[in-house]
């Protein structure tokens, strides 16, 4: 049966429905989604025999109707090594956990390739990384070590972006973390297992490239096209709220408008409705004092992103939802809906093991307030730049200038000492230019030491040292130098 006809014939599809929930409630809820026309959730009524857990690898096998689930970290922080697939048909959960299995781990990138859950790196422990892939196969329930040896092998990693796009052979990997930010981007062709050097790295100052980060959500739209939102930045915010796009193609970044509020570990899952993409952002968390004025949402509010216009849109979701929560995995469904499996609760910090399905029409759904959010979010980044800028840019700059002004005016000769006295008698009554010079310098420093101090406060909810990039370094020198002119006496 076609989807048009269900949609032509809602009460024959909801027969057709109904006669499926008695031997498969959870392959109903997947053909529900075309019954929806606003974007909404479904909760299967399933048992979940495998453990609750962040960070795994999930694909979905639109033949079999299978759904495997592999890997992750358990409450207690320990790394998974388990192999779960559910038959959607049966409703049934099979542990396909065997010896010739990946080593246990977290935070892997993955996707589904001919009918093929594909991982690549993640992490077993802090201090200990993968850059390997493995593929496992629902028909035949084994892992395979898929051993290659051309291109550029990238570093081991996790929590990285990208993946594979929905009918597409190529795998994106992009940043990440090992002990560190991680700032280049690799592909992986998996026709030909070969990788791929798209970018060798970030350059953490440059406007037409994002900065380096990690927990960012991300998404693949096309085989070589990479969705990125916010994140956790080098040298950045934490969370961040920008939004760009990668071609690998052309090895170039895009930088999208701001839409959503500032967020880490949020989810960016891609929905086609009747041949039109969007990418729909939701949950994450904002943890620390980096932000003053940010707007708290509801897990409700979702940003939506047109991926032909490139327009941004939030909405709001109708009926139940998963909650907010973070570390939670992602499938693309092959009908055009998204499945979301367990993650950490982001209100009480319980760790989940649910299943839901995302499905609907994007644009059906109803405006919150018809517009995005601000683009401008006052955070302490925010705070620690303008302070900055108004110390050296205005108040600094213009001390120095009335002193130059006052000594080329009132000396004619200055290699002349003689004309020193008299330069500093011209301009020293009671409200001359150099007295507004000393309160420009003095008010210029207070001000760079209140940034200063700002920007130690945005380090300490950071998980890097600010000090060892060259921003940090000259500022700090910088600083130390006008406190040193400060302290020491005119002539």
């Amino acid at each position: 049966m076609q989807a048009g006809k269900l949609h032509s014939n809602a009460a024959g599809y909801c027969r057709v429905t109904a006669l499926i929930a008695m031997h498969s409630p959870i392959l109903a809820v997947i053909l529900a989604e075309y019954a929806y026309a606003q974007l909404s959730w479904q909760r299967p009524d399933v048992q979940l025999p495998l453990p609750p857990r962040t960070y795994s690898a999930l694909g979905f096998d639109p033949v079999l109707s299978f759904l495997v689930v592999f890997g992750g970290r358990g409450s207690d922080g320990a790394p998974f090594g388990d192999t779960w697939v559910l038959d959607w048909n049966a409703s049934q959960w099979y542990n396909a956990t065997s010896t010739n299995d990946p080593s246990p781990r977290y935070g892997m990138s993955y996707g589904m390739y001919n009918r093929q859950l594909y991982i690549f790196g993640g992490c077993s422990s802090e201090s200990t990384c993968y850059n390997d892939v493995w593929r496992f196969s629902a028909s035949s329930f084994n892992w395979l070590r898929v051993n290659i040896t051309d291109g550029f092998l990238p570093s081991p990693r996790r929590n990285a972006m990208g993946g594979i796009a929905p009918q597409s052979h190529l795998m994106v990997v992009s940043c990440g973390w090992n002990g560190g930010y991680l700032s280049d981007t690799f592909m992986l062709d998996l026709e030909y297992d070969r990788w791929i050097e798209l970018e060798s790295t970030m350059f953490v100052y440059s406007p037409w490239s994002p900065h380096p980060r990690v927990f960012a959500a991300s998404t693949m739209i096309s085989p070589t096209k990479m969705f990125v939102f916010g994140g956790c930045t080098k040298h950045g915010p934490c969370p961040g709220r920008d939004a760009w796009i990668f071609n690998g193609d052309a090895s170039r970044w895009t930088t999208l408008d701001f839409c959503f509020d500032a967020r880490r570990e949020a989810t960016a899952a891609l929905i086609n409705w009747n041949g039109t993409t969007f990418i729909v952002v939701f949950g994450g968390v904002i943890t620390g004092l980096q932000y003053f004025s940010q707007t708290v949402q509801t897990f409700e509010n979702v940003a939506i992103l047109d991926t032909v216009s490139s327009q941004w849109s939030v909405k709001r979701m109708s009926g139940p939802t998963p909650g907010n929560r973070i570390g939670n995995s992602i499938a693309a469904l092959s009908r055009g809906g998204a499945l979301l499996f367990g993650g950490q609760s982001a209100s009480n910090g319980t760790y989940l093991n649910d299943i839901w399905v995302l499905s609907g029409n994007p644009a059906a759904s109803s405006e919150n307030n018809g517009s995005c959010f601000g683009w401008f979010t006052l955070s302490l980044i925010g705070v620690h730049g303008l302070l900055m800028f108004i110390a050296f840019g205005i108040v600094l700059f213009i001390g120095s200038s009335m002193a130059h002004y006052v000594v080329a005016v009132a000396t004619p000769n200055r290699c002349q000492w003689q004309y020193w006295h008299t330069a500093i008698e011209v301009a020293s009554s009671k409200w001359s230019i150099l007295r507004v010079h000393h309160l420009l310098q003095i008010v210029g420093t207070v001000l760079a030491l209140f940034g200063f101090a700002s920007g130690l406060l945005l380090i300490s909810t950071t998980d890097t040292g600010h000090f060892r990039s060259v921003h940090g370094c000259l500022g700090l020198a910088v600083l130390l130098l006008l406190l040193v002119q400060a302290i020491l006496p005119p002539m």
